[in-house]
């Protein structure tokens, strides 16, 4: 029987993702177009791709967490999807101040990176 992953683990691993994005979030603007000249060029403040870069570094330049602050980190927002059966697990993506994630059921969402507050959600028929 395979061991299923605590509730605080999966808690903690989703607000680490989303400090993540919202330490990468530097603005609240509306994303604009992602092509691969823009993916390729990396930007400090946008996560454009999964794993960060064509090449799936998993590595961030940022400089902003360290090992002198790490201890220091708190959650700044959460995000609660909705109500569901299902458990979920996303890659966001961070393009302009917009953080974008999958929830379960084939569910979207466009978040503010500094606040948290819901830009756009889809939700389709299924």
């Amino acid at each position: 029987m395979k061991k299923q992953p605590s509730y605080l683990a999966v808690s903690v691993a989703i607000s680490a993702a989303v400090a993540i994005g919202a330490t990468l979030a530097a603005s609240p603007a509306f994303a604009q177009s992602v092509d691969t000249a823009r993916i390729e060029a990396g930007g400090q403040n946008d996560w454009l791709t999964y794993h960060g870069s064509y090449k799936s570094y998993h590595y961030s330049p940022l400089a902003q967490i360290n090992t002198g602050n790490v201890a220091n980190l708190s959650v700044a927002w959460i995000h609660i999807p909705g109500r569901s059966t299902r458990g979920l697990q996303s890659m966001p993506l961070v393009a302009d101040g917009v953080l974008y994630y999958t929830g379960s059921y084939s569910r979207v969402f466009a978040l503010n990176g500094a606040t948290g507050e819901v830009i756009w959600s889809y939700f389709p028929e299924l």
